[in-house]
Parts: C-alpha cells; sequence; structure tokens
C-alpha cells in the first residue's frame, strides 16, 4: 500500500498519507524476520520510484497503539480510509469509516463487501495467490490457502481517484452510509440474531 501510494503522487501532492501499524511487522520471504516498522517502512520507500531527486509524497507512519479515542482522531482528520488488506472477516476499521461517510479504498475482497458492496468505488481488484505459511511464528495460514492480492496500479489509481475526483467518491460514500445506519441498525441487527437464535 504503501509502495502504491508513493507511485500514485509526486513529492509536490498535497495529500499526506497516514499510516497507522504496529511496532514490529516482518521482513521479507522466505523468512520473515521480526523488523521495527519503522525499517520496513523505510526500506519500502527506498524501493520505491523517486520523482525528484529522491523525495516522495508525504508519509506520516504512526506505529503506536491508539486507543479508542486516538482511532477516532484518526478517522475525524482523514479524507478516506485506506487498507490493501489480503482478506478481512468484517474490517472494523473500514466500517467505521463507512459508517462516517468516508471513501473507502480496499481491496474488493473480504467482509468489507457485505456493508460497502461488490462493487463500490473504492475496491481494488485483486488476484487469488496461494498463502506462505503465515505467520511464521504460529501458523494459521498454510499452502494451499489462498489469500487476494490487491494489485498495486490498481490502487495507485484508486488513490489517485479519491483526491482528485473527490466529490463523486463522497457522494457514493454518503449512500454507503445511509444504506448502513438502515441495515445495521440496533433493532434490525437484534431481530436478526433473534431469529437465528430462535428466541
Amino acid at each position: 500500500m504503501l509502495q502504491s501510494f508513493l507511485g500514485a503522487f509526486s513529492p509536490d501532492a498535497r495529500v499526506t498519507l497516514i499510516l497507522k501499524t504496529d511496532e514490529e511487522g516482518y521482513g521479507p520471504a522466505p523468512f520473515y524476520p521480526r523488523q521495527a516498522t519503522t525499517e520496513l517502512a523505510s526500506a519500502a520507500i527506498e524501493n520505491a520510484p523517486s520523482a525528484q531527486d529522491g523525495t516522495h509524497a508525504q508519509v506520516c507512519l504512526l506505529p503506536y497503539k491508539l486507543s479508542g479515542r486516538g482511532i477516532d482522531m484518526l478517522h475525524a482528520i482523514g479524507d478516506c480510509y485506506v487498507s490493501a488488506s489480503r482478506g478481512e472477516g468484517w474490517a472494523m476499521g473500514a466500517f467505521d469509516a463507512a459508517t462516517r461517510g468516508t471513501p473507502v479504498i480496499m481491496t474488493g475482497w473480504g467482509g468489507q463487501t457485505d456493508y460497502l458492496g461488490s462493487d463500490w468505488p473504492g475496491a481494488v481488484p485483486f488476484n487469488m495467490r496461494t498463502v506462505p505459511v503465515w505467520p511464521p511464528s504460529a501458523p494459521s495460514f498454510w499452502p494451499p490457502q489462498r489469500w487476494a492480492e490487491p494489485a498495486p496500479d490498481a490502487m495507485s489509481a484508486a488513490l489517485r481517484n479519491a483526491v482528485y475526483d473527490a466529490p463523486r467518491q463522497k457522494a457514493a460514500a454518503q449512500t454507503i452510509a445511509s444504506d448502513i445506519a438502515n441495515r445495521f441498525a440496533e433493532p434490525v441487527i437484534a431481530a436478526q440474531l433473534r431469529a437465528l437464535l430462535h428466541v
């Protein structure tokens, strides 16, 4: 996602990617060593195509744990929510953004399609790929399972659309937010739960 963002915008573009992550992540295959996310982000930036003299569009890395109020602040200041997830059961971050009427740019496969739809404007095309043994320390994924790899060029295009076609993206996001407010209202969900439990 970071490389897609850097490939999408020139250094003078009036955009900033706020990248919320953990303090540690996984390094390259085949051993996937644990590394500080600051190191991983620096390596990704160094390997990204340079636009001018090695400079890039603005990135703000937040490798910290945030409280609920901190997450709310990120949603409040963000113009769109972006994720290059390979698959989600629900995707709470995307759901929170969508309920606020914030455009969501995300891999077009996973639990988020239940509330965003299968063809919302920010859906990023993907290819199904065989997963590695993941995570290395306590695997829960094994070949021949598959996950969705978002197409980097398509992710870059979706990021540009979010910035340069913002009114249309925002209008679509407002429609999605209204649909969520109706389909996922507490009385509606409670009634569905009671029906499932035969209460």
